[in-house]
C-alpha cells in the first residue's frame, strides 16, 4: 500500500522525537543536579551511605528507561512486530 512508508516514516519521526526529549530531560536533569550539589551539600553521603540525591537519581533512571521501552514497545507493536 502506499501509505505504509509514510506510517513508518511518522513512527520513526516520533521515536526520535522521543528520544530528543529524553536527552533533552538528561541534559537539564544533570546541570540542575551539578547546582544542587556544587550548592548545597544533598550529594554527599556518610560512608556506606546514600545520598539524599541518590533518591532522586533512581526516580530519574526509573522514568527515562520506563519511556524508552514503552516508546519502542510501542514502535515495534504498531509495525506487526517486524
Amino acid at each position: 500500500m502506499a501509505c505504509d512508508g509514510i506510517e513508518r516514516t511518522i513512527k520513526k519521526i516520533a521515536l526520535s522525537f522521543t528520544l530528543l526529549f529524553l536527552t533533552g530531560f538528561l541534559l537539564i536533569y544533570y546541570e540542575i543536579r551539578r547546582l544542587i550539589c556544587a550548592t548545597t551539600k544533598l550529594c554527599y553521603a556518610p560512608f556506606f551511605g546514600y545520598s539524599q540525591m541518590g533518591g532522586l537519581d533512581t526516580i530519574v533512571a526509573i522514568f527515562v528507561i520506563g519511556t524508552m521501552l514503552i516508546s519502542i514497545a510501542s514502535y515495534y507493536s504498531s509495525c506487526g512486530g517486524e
